[in-house]
């Protein structure tokens, strides 16, 4: 089969560059190749909530890559409504899309000292932009019904971030660009490339079939790096992709306290914070966050208790009366420095969007149109700054990310409920998990400031030692020489 451009990926960032690319070339002939399962994708499972300033941290607008990240999502967050208007003009009255806006940040009890930081970023950076948003009663919050040591002591409504069902987003996207005549759905997956000197010329998949196009948009997710791995001389050049595994859960709303818009904290222990949202009759509440070297498809035990444990104490403790309907199990594309590789490679042909990290679904209306004009050669607002060959962004010193891990880790004891004696108990934790965070650090024979998240893989390997040899080899420039299928 031959096309004038092939998307490697049918995820949101896949789909919506797809249709992007049509929208600005009717006459181009696009493939979207993918399995039709998903298995382990990130845009099936997500919450998808749309927020911008809701994910700010006390860091992330310390460098100038993490402003530049952030300006994605601003710019993101500019396009939403008038997509999802384009995408109703598309489909029956029945099954048009709906924006549910209004995002509710708690700033509760449950946690450490970090979620205090998170929370006051996030109320400096609304007034630095003015953004509108309004301090609310936490007590006037629909849905919230938390333990009283759980209780929130503040919390803000931020008017213009809300949610959408990710699910009926992606099958949206998939009935209007399969009527799409001049776009094909291809379901397998792709296994390597077939190359003419230094320009890729087709593209093998796993059931036996070639197909050939002029430009190849890798937009994988975390599976992305197995195939970027078929290209040694291009795969040394990119930051290494990881998977953020997650795990949520949907249940049935508690019919007296109905959740009506986006309830949730500030991002914490390592991941984007407890967070539930409304899904026509029932209440999405999410998510873990745990990073691997390969992408995970089944729910872990723990994770799935700690996170029903923390909607009932936090939001809804008359939840544990709720029926569950699903789990979701979905593995976000991170790379070792967190920030996205998004653009062309020095392979002739060849561009990635992947990397998005916990942002993809929201900022997919821009990135899709933005890298279909750049791949068009049009008048397009994409940097250069996460071009995907290129060194690790440094956002952290050594010494600051090791303190701020201690900090995450602090985050995640609290909202498990650690129990300390009294006076001066907390000063020892610390003191026992900077020791640990050092050790790390130690083994991995490297001064690259990780982000807390990343430090935090460590802990949840499936094999320590193993997963600490691969990465001292690889922060030495050595990655290519072992084998990841180990760990």
């Amino acid at each position: 089969m031959v096309y004038d451009i092939v998307i490697i990926g049918n995820g949101v960032l896949g789909l919506s560059t797809a249709l992007s690319l049509a929208a600005l070339d009717p006459s181009l002939k696009i493939g979207v190749i993918g399995p039709e399962s998903r298995e382990g994708g990130a845009s099936i499972a997500a919450g998808a909530m749309l927020n911008a300033f809701a994910e700010i941290t006390s860091t992330s607008l310390k460098s100038y890559a993490g402003q530049e990240k952030f300006n994605l999502s601003l710019q993101a967050s500019k396009k939403w409504r008038s997509w999802i208007e384009m995408i109703n003009t598309y489909l029956e009255p029945d099954s048009q899309l709906t924006y549910q806006e209004g995002t509710f940040l708690i700033l509760n009890s449950k946690s450490g000292i970090l979620d205090s930081e998170n929370f006051y970023a996030i109320l400096k950076a609304l007034n630095e932009y003015k953004e509108c948003y309004e301090e609310v009663m936490p007590e006037d919050i629909p849905g919230l019904v938390p333990l009283e040591d759980c209780r929130p002591l503040r919390s803000l409504y931020l008017p213009n971030e809300g949610s959408i069902d990710s699910g009926k987003l992606i099958r949206a996207l998939r009935e209007i660009a399969s009527k799409h005549h001049k776009i094909s759905f291809i379901n397998a997956s792709a296994e390597s490339f077939n190359f003419k000197g230094t320009s890729i010329i087709s593209v093998n998949l796993d059931k036996g079939e070639v197909i050939t196009a002029k430009d190849y948009v890798v937009a994988m997710g975390s599976y992305s790096q197995k195939l970027i791995d078929t290209i040694p001389q291009l795969s040394r050049r990119i930051p290494r992709l990881l998977s953020g595994m997650g795990c949520a859960v949907v249940v049935n709303q508690d019919p007296s306290n109905i959740v009506e818009h986006v309830i949730r904290t500030p991002n914490r222990s390592g991941a984007c914070g407890l967070h539930v949202m409304p899904q026509g009759k029932n209440l999405y509440i999410g998510a873990t966050n745990n990073v691997y070297t390969e992408p995970k498809t089944r729910h872990k035990m723990g994770f799935t208790h700690f996170l029903l444990e923390c909607a009932l104490e936090q939001i809804n403790q008359n939840l544990h009366k709720s029926d569950v309907k699903t789990f979701h199990v979905g593995n976000r594309p991170a790379t070792i420095d967190t920030f996205p590789l998004i653009g062309k490679t020095s392979i002739e042909g060849l561009w990635l969007l992947t990397g998005t990290y916990r942002d993809g679904f929201h900022q997919s209306p821009f990135l899709g149109e933005a890298l279909a004009r750049k791949i068009l050669g049009l008048p397009h607002e994409l940097s250069n700054v996460f071009a995907p060959e290129r060194p690790l962004i440094r956002s952290f010193t050594k010494e600051e990310s090791i303190e701020e891990a201690v900090r995450h880790y602090m985050s995640g004891a609290y909202e498990r409920s650690v129990k300390l004696p009294k006076a001066g108990w907390d000063e020892v934790l610390r003191d026992l998990i900077h020791k640990r965070v050092n050790y790390i650090y130690d083994r991995l024979e490297t001064d690259f400031g990780l982000s807390p998240d990343m430090i935090m893989m460590f802990e949840f390997s499936d094999n320590l030692e193993e997963t600490l040899e691969y990465f001292r080899d690889y922060f030495k420039g050595d990655h290519l020489k072992r084998n990841l299928s180990v760990l």
